[in-house]
């Protein structure tokens, strides 16, 4: 999501663009931003999906310590970017109707 970032917004010359990929891109993304928050004593925006977001809840723990302005955009898009992977969306079907029914 972060290349989409850089790719389609224009951002001032020299602003700094972090990403994190993470194990298959989903996990320890908000522990990084919360990282680079601290790192850079500078006020912080990250741009994360659900399903990333979910893999990494615990770590709004270590964004509530972070001492100055920090802002955590979670896109909820119920996992969109797994309906391209053509053996996954009979799975990502029976998992919404079974989140459904619960």
């Amino acid at each position: 999501m972060c290349v989409l970032v850089d790719a389609l917004c224009k951002l001032p010359e020299g602003y700094p663009v972090y990403t994190n990929r993470g194990a298959s891109g989903i996990d320890g993304l908000i522990a990084t931003m919360a990282g680079v928050a601290v790192a850079s004593e500078r006020p912080t925006v990250g741009v994360v999906g659900d399903i990333s977001a979910s893999h990494d809840l615990n770590s709004l723990a270590l964004l509530s310590q972070v001492q100055h302005p920090s802002i955590l955009f979670i896109v909820n898009n119920s996992g969109a970017i797994f309906r391209y992977v053509a053996s996954l969306q009979q799975q990502l079907k029976t998992l919404i109707i079974a989140y459904r029914i619960i």
